[in-house]
């Protein structure tokens, strides 16, 4: 079956939400797998994964076999990420300069991300646009086209959480945020994205408990895992 330039870069941009060690195991399967047996089923499977497909779904030789499951996660994930702040399209000349600078920096990356043909399209986005969607119904307000100030209303402390050496959401944004909003920075030794949400480290769950049902604020410090 004849795979896509998309399935196989957004299998790798999927690598940077698993651990460290998961992520270079299977980065390193998925390259055996094109090289030796010309098959992009690995990085499929993470890209699928990632918009939304339950991982247990994905079995099966052809598509007539297999029962697909997917939830909108993605969309979500889009959403967010684009609601919150959504600048200016980019001018044909600085979309052009942009291309231009990510073959040099990442030559591979960047013919991944590129059509066979060699084509690059340079025009003004087209498709779905959850940020075109909300300008043009009067019932969503519009996305800000400047970053929110990061500040804090609430009256009460809030916390800090960052992974030391993640990739998604560098743990310099966790320090920076800890410090302007003079929080309490929890600091974990992992690769880990989001690794408050796994419940899976008892020093960092220990902190959450205080934090949430005990109202005790914690100080600095660093968790292991």
């Amino acid at each position: 079956m004849i795979s896509t330039e998309y399935l196989l870069a957004h299998g790798i941009l999927a690598l940077n939400y698993y651990p460290e060690d998961q992520a270079v195991k299977a980065f390193i399967q998925g390259m055996n797998d094109l090289d030796e047996s010309n098959w992009n089923g690995t990085f499929e499977y993470l890209a699928l994964q990632l918009d939304g497909y339950d991982p247990d779904s994905l079995g099966g030789e052809s598509l007539a076999t297999k029962k697909l499951k997917r939830s909108n996660s993605f969309e979500m994930l889009t959403i967010v990420n684009t609601m919150d702040y959504s600048p200016d399209e980019w001018s044909v000349d600085e979309r052009k300069s942009y291309a231009k600078k990510s073959r040099a920096i990442a030559p591979k990356y960047a013919q991944l991300n590129s059509d066979a043909s060699d084509y690059e399209y340079y025009g003004e986005d087209i498709g779905l646009s959850w940020e075109k969607i909300a300008e043009s119904d009067p019932n969503i307000p519009d996305p800000p086209s400047t970053p929110l100030k990061r500040e804090n209303l609430s009256g009460k402390k809030v916390l800090v959480i960052g992974s030391i050496r993640e990739s998604v959401t560098p743990y310099k944004f966790a320090k920076e945020t800890a410090k302007l909003l003079k929080s309490p920075l929890i600091s974990v030794e992992s690769s880990v994205h989001g690794p408050a949400a796994g419940y899976d480290i008892d020093c960092l769950n220990n902190v959450l408990i205080d934090y949430f049902v005990r109202d005790i604020i914690p100080q600095d410090m660093t968790c292991k895992p």
